[in-house]
């Protein structure tokens, strides 16, 4: 896929993991798109959305203790995403707790 494979070829440039994956969760595929989460480089994990959609990709796939620890994570990165959470279909899964974390 091209997506997966500009990641792999400039991981540097955080716009291709981001898409790509924003990209593998609309086509429903969400263990891909945690995967190459997960794969990318440790950068990725000082940005905010990077915990945001692995929390996403989290609840897709019945994680819902480590989507719980991912959400956190983003929030205490940045809280604006908060809000956009609470709406977030991908992440219904946890609404319930997100008054907690």
């Amino acid at each position: 896929a091209l997506g997966t494979g500009a990641c792999r070829q400039w991981p540097v440039i955080d716009g291709f993991f981001f898409k790509t994956v924003t990209a593998l969760m609309e086509l429903k595929d969400h263990q891909k798109a945690k995967d190459l989460l997960l794969a990318g480089p440790e950068s990725l994990q000082q940005k905010a959305p990077y915990w945001y959609d692995l929390a996403c990709c989290q609840c897709r796939t019945e994680e819902i203790e480590e989507a719980k620890k991912s959400i956190k994570e983003c929030f205490d990165q940045d809280q604006i995403l908060r809000l956009r959470s609470l709406y977030d279909p991908d992440l219904e899964a946890i609404w319930e707790s997100l008054g907690n974390i």
